[in-house]
């Protein structure tokens, strides 16, 4: 909550917030140039927008363990196709032929990657994300993260509550029976995921009970290569190849 505090307090337009034991593929660039456009394709803002996201998104999760896409959620799920909130939140920016994303048969999450094309990335509406590896905040989305979370309320673990606050919003998009909606509509939130994540936790060489400090495994048992989930090519194990200017080592070769 200090970092999101400090979004505010210092006026910034955006901030990334990651934890520290994340990974990225070396790719990342041009992987965040494909999100900024499907960001602006399902936000669109003002033309000419300060930011290569655009300017009306509040919360972007980049890096989760898992999400769901927002119209399977029990309380939608049921709502009809026409619906505006479903319209709304169906839309998705599809990423095809993306060889930063593992064979369809190693990505993990909680989307059935195995009935798509292989190498598929999507762009999406969040629904409820698992974790917060890494999610950028606006300045907007600071200032209804703070309200929400701390001035409002905090009703469990951190990560589950900004999934709530983006749960809710998605939900109630649309309604416009307010005893339906809600008093708050997730403030409005605006939130965009990425699926599969483009951040995720490493799992680093040595002993496996250093992975977590909430979950424990047997003492001695050691992990001799460094892993990340869906990422291909790993820049935490890619180090030094790229100091050197090796050839780049994929994790799923």
């Amino acid at each position: 909550m200090n970092a999101i505090r400090r979004i505010v307090e210092d006026g910034l337009d955006s901030a990334l917030i990651m934890e520290d034991d994340m990974d990225w593929d070396v790719r990342l660039k041009p992987q965040l140039e494909r999100v900024a456009q499907g960001v602006r394709a399902l936000l669109p803002s003002v033309s000419n927008p300060t930011s290569p996201y655009g300017d009306d998104w509040d919360i972007m999760w980049l890096g989760h363990c898992g999400e769901v896409f927002p119209e399977t959620l029990d309380e939608n799920k049921e709502k009809p196709a026409d619906e505006p909130g479903i319209r709304y939140m169906s839309r998705k920016f599809v990423i095809e032929h993306d060889l930063t994303v593992p064979p369809k048969d190693r990505v993990t999450g909680l989307v059935d990657f195995k009935n798509n094309p292989e190498y598929t990335r999507w762009v999406h509406i969040t629904g409820a994300p698992i974790c917060t590896f890494a999610y950028a905040l606006s300045q907007r989305g600071a200032r209804k993260v703070l309200f929400d979370l701390s001035v409002d309320h905090l009703t469990g673990p951190f990560d589950n509550a900004l999934a709530g606050l983006c749960r809710r919003a998605v939900s109630s998009w649309g309604l416009k029976d307010a005893a339906k909606a809600g008093d708050d509509r997730g403030l409005d939130a605006k939130c965009i995921s990425v699926t599969p994540p483009i951040f995720f936790h490493h799992k680093a060489k040595g002993l496996l009970n250093g992975d977590s400090d909430i979950q424990t495994v047997q003492d001695g048992q050691v992990r001799e290569k460094g892993t990340t989930e869906n990422i291909v090519w790993s820049a935490r194990n890619n180090i030094r190849n790229m100091i050197v200017g090796g050839r780049m080592e994929s994790q799923y070769e």
